[in-house]
């Protein structure tokens, strides 16, 4: 197809609908199912209008991620951050995770598709890689924010917490898809207060461990 005519179609192939269609598409018929000219059609336009706007399905499908998912984590993960060290931390992070495992249902059982694919195609791993990468980031920087706020020593590897956290998040939103009952708004904040007491208990620990040596010397 021209140029001309791809410029000719775009009106009529805004960026949020051709979304819309690839959503649903994927909904229905699983990432491997769905093609380019299946996403195209149910958009109403041809596969080039869709390729102005996307490289491939992959980058069709990591935008959906991006923007539906990643970006309402990103927000997330900042406002935890601006109140970092206060006690609605968590329960404001176990919320908002199960409402978005809620209203994006489809899309997260899509991004285990995706990530059972990936697994086994190194073409597909690297930037399913590096999405991952760039949330536990992220958490990170949330989690040594949290611990400056309270003035409790990190003791752990802030990288690690973040990739535990993530996945922690990633398979209760899974269970909540299942079993919605088992997986109550408040669990996930549970957990993760849970985890930050172990913190502080080793925190504890460890600034009392140079004083007992200098008992025993």
């Amino acid at each position: 197809m021209s140029i001309h005519r791809q410029s000719e179609e775009l009106p009529g192939a805004s960026r949020e609908h051709l979304l819309d269609a690839a959503a649903r598409v994927f909904a229905e018929r699983g990432y491997e199912g769905a093609s380019v000219d299946a996403i195209a059609a149910a958009a109403g336009v041809t596969t080039g209008a869709l390729y102005w706007h996307f490289e491939s399905k992959a980058d069709l499908f990591f935008t959906l991620l991006h923007e539906r998912v990643d970006r309402r984590v990103r927000l997330l993960v900042g406002a935890a951050e601006a109140i970092a060290g206060e006690e609605t931390v968590t329960p404001l992070i176990s919320s908002e995770i199960s409402a978005l495992a809620d209203e994006e249902r489809q899309l997260h059982l899509l991004t285990y598709e995706y990530w059972a694919q990936a697994a086994r195609d190194p073409a597909l791993r690297a930037r399913f890689a590096e999405r991952q990468r760039s949330l536990r980031e992220l958490i990170s920087h949330a989690i040594v924010a949290h611990h400056e706020a309270t003035s409790v020593a990190l003791t752990h590897d802030p990288m690690a917490l973040a990739t535990a956290v993530l996945a922690l998040g990633n398979g209760l939103g899974m269970e909540r898809i299942i079993d919605p009952d088992a997986i109550p708004d408040s669990l996930l904040g549970d957990i993760l207060q849970l985890i930050y007491d172990g913190l502080i208990l080793r925190s504890a620990s460890a600034a009392l461990r140079p004083q007992a040596d200098e008992v025993v010397d």
